[in-house]
């Protein structure tokens, strides 16, 4: 077997890393969302909302599917099998090139003839792993067939790439910033091991990227130590395209393979502003059918992070460690101004309607406290971001209610005369804690007290006049 390129397995490790947060943060927005907002902004509930997701990804995932099955009809109808009837050397090069490698399966091989196509390319449709060869690739190398393997190589590195399975489910860590597009490029270096393992001559390996990179006609003039030292340019413009791209320089792929060949490695670095710039920007290029998904999925990388942070601020709030934001949910009270002092009327006896008006009241702020407490116990939560008290039975609109973030305490502001004729405004709370109700802040002041009389100064003797 091929050993992949040194920075592969620890680059896999840390993708799947990322993903795994990733998705385990997206059950967290949801969370959020399920318990803060009922409704998504539009109206629509949030299951319903999911399941539209849900068929989103269905239809993507079918669309992917048809578009995989239309390439593997297309060599079924157009190309030309290669098999032991049919361009038998073609067919006996590509099962040498499987038991050079130690494959078990051989692949059903096809020759195809597109000019502007890519020189080769495979899929696995039904189960059944497909390899095709341009015929203008075949052509060019007449004179150099050992260069073919090469691209044989390469494609079986592709098909048994040990991500195909779990493609999709690494997409949240393949778009992140650098990380992504590193990857990918240390996965076409290890196909292009896979291509120098299946050739007998390893500078066939590097014609055949000569090949790609001259075209056709010119690359039999091709110096390969010439190109390969392009790769060393220290340039932080050149250096940043590479580091945000997934597919390598074809400078560096042939640099990389001169080294396997040698034995040295391929060196080359890079400039440390490419770097510090690559971090900034996620791996959404290529343009393409995929560009969309990975779009999607870097704005919805913002909005996990963003709940994720907000989650951790909240347990850091908790714990003493910062200091807690004012929730901008808080209500403010707004008291009306002073009423002129009037006589107050009698208090009102338990049958009448005002009393059972304050009744409905406190039967609402019982239920708005048995919700804090809960929230409390069971999440932790501030205590002025008690949600989902729209779905309540309450006698009042449940806007006309407040939450301390202080103290655990529901309030109300009484407007002026709204139960009681001639009273003048005030505050109802209830302590949910305590179970207790507290009246307070009223907006005309109390009548002050006499000053205590102070007896009269001494009078004193005229003065003589």
């Amino acid at each position: 077997m091929i050993a992949p390129h040194p920075h592969e397995r620890p680059l896999r490790a840390a993708v799947i890393l990322v993903s795994v947060l990733f998705w385990a943060g997206l059950a967290l927005l949801l969370w959020t969302l399920r318990v803060r907002f009922p409704q998504s902004p539009f109206g629509m509930p949030l299951t319903d909302a999911a399941l539209l997701a849900a068929a989103a990804a269905i239809l993507t995932y079918v669309g992917t599917w048809v578009r995989k099955a239309g390439r593997a009809v297309r060599l079924q109808g157009h190309a030309v099998e290669i098999g032991a009837d049919q361009h038998p050397d073609l067919h006996a090069r590509v099962r040498a090139c499987v038991k050079r490698l130690g494959f078990a399966e051989t692949p059903l091989g096809f020759l195809y003839q597109q000019p502007v196509d890519a020189m080769s390319y495979s899929l696995r449709y039904f189960g059944r792993d497909y390899l095709a060869l341009n015929g203008e690739l075949i052509g060019a190398l007449t004179e150099q067939q050992g260069a073919i393997d090469f691209f044989i190589g390469y494609e079986l590195g592709r098909l048994h790439d040990p991500d195909r399975l779990v493609r999709w489910l690494l997409l949240p860590g393949r778009v992140f910033p650098l990380l992504g597009p590193t990857y990918e490029r240390a996965k076409i270096f290890s196909y292009d091991r896979h291509g120098i393992g299946a050739c007998r001559n390893r500078v066939d390996a590097a014609l055949a990227l000569a090949l790609v990179a001259s075209g056709s006609r010119r690359w039999k003039s091709f110096s390969i130590a010439h190109y390969a030292d392009q790769s060393q340019r220290r340039d932080p413009v050149f250096d940043f395209f590479e580091l945000t791209s997934a597919v390598p320089y074809l400078s560096r792929r042939i640099a990389h393979l001169r080294g396997v060949a040698t034995g040295d490695g391929a060196r080359s670095g890079r400039h440390p502003l490419a770097w510090i710039a690559a971090t900034l920007v996620p791996a959404i290029g290529p343009l393409g059918a995929g560009a969309i998904a990975r779009a999607a999925f870097a704005l919805a990388w913002l909005a996990v992070l963003t709940v994720a942070l907000w989650h951790g601020y909240q347990q850091l709030a908790r714990a003493g460690l910062v200091e807690p934001l004012p929730s901008r949910f808080e209500h403010k009270l707004l008291l009306p101004p002073a009423t002129p002092a009037r006589t107050a009327p009698e208090p009102p006896s338990a049958a009448t309607p005002q009393a059972d008006a304050y009744a409905r009241l406190d039967e609402d702020m019982k239920k708005l406290g048995a919700v804090a407490l809960n929230w409390h116990r069971k999440l932790g939560g501030i205590h002025c971001e008690v949600r989902d008290t729209a779905r309540l039975d309450l006698n009042f609109r449940a806007g006309r209610y407040a939450f301390s973030c202080d103290e655990p305490v529901v309030y109300t502001v009484v407007e002026a005369g709204e139960f009681e004729a001639g009273r003048g405004a005030h505050l109802r709370s209830h302590n949910w804690k305590d179970n207790k109700f507290f009246t307070s802040l009223p907006t005309t002041p109390p009548p002050a007290a006499p000053a205590p009389s102070e007896p009269p100064p001494a009078s004193e003797p005229n003065p003589p006049g």
